[in-house]
């Protein structure tokens, strides 16, 4: 840290590499990204790579789904920190992530993420044909790591919290949620 550090100074550090997981700030960040470059989100898994671990990212921001649980042996402590200072230690989740797009969008989208408020690392992508049916649109697979620092909690504040827009009135109460959540979807 400077010697003289800002409160602007510490948020942008705990933006950069925040205190605790910020899990749902990260996703509804890639979202943006998502909405920004065109591309569509396939899937958003964390820990180990699984053929059927992937939620869909707007069922997670929906909270239809969750990310599974990482396992037992991650997030695990990053060579970053040098072994004599565990106190300096960064903790670092992998995150797998899967998205279709036009070659253009997934280039910009990529782009994008290392332009993202939080250091994310992209240690690994892959390009392959997308869907047949849809022309020119390419699958992008890539592991994405991210990093927090837990031992120094206390020093920061917390970041504020994520603004959330209340759900408009049901229009007839006796609507099944179903039904509402029909209605909401038009109303989009």
């Amino acid at each position: 840290l400077p010697f003289k550090a800002t409160a602007t100074d510490l948020e942008k550090l705990v933006r950069q590499i925040p205190t605790k997981d910020e899990m749902a700030r990260f996703i509804l960040s890639i979202k943006e990204l998502e909405d920004l470059t065109g591309v569509e989100i396939q899937s958003l898994s964390s820990g180990e790579i699984s053929e059927d671990a992937g939620a869909s990212l707007s069922d997670i921001v929906e909270g239809k789904a969750t990310l599974p649980p990482q396992p037992a042996n991650s997030p695990t402590p990053s060579p970053v920190a040098p072994a004599e200072s565990f106190n300096n230690a960064i903790i670092q989740s992998t995150l797998q992530l899967e998205v279709l797009g036009h070659y253009s969008q997934l280039i910009d989208f990529i782009k994008q993420i290392y332009q993202m408020e939080r250091i994310v690392n992209v240690t690994q992508w892959s390009i392959g044909i997308g869907n047949p049916d849809e022309n020119n649109k390419f699958m992008l697979s890539t592991n994405l790591i991210i990093y927090k620092k837990v031992q120094n909690a206390a020093i920061f504040k917390d970041l504020p919290l994520i603004p959330v827009e209340e759900p408009p009135l049901r229009e007839n109460p006796i609507l099944s949620d179903k039904e509402f959540i029909e209605q909401l979807n038009k109303d989009e």
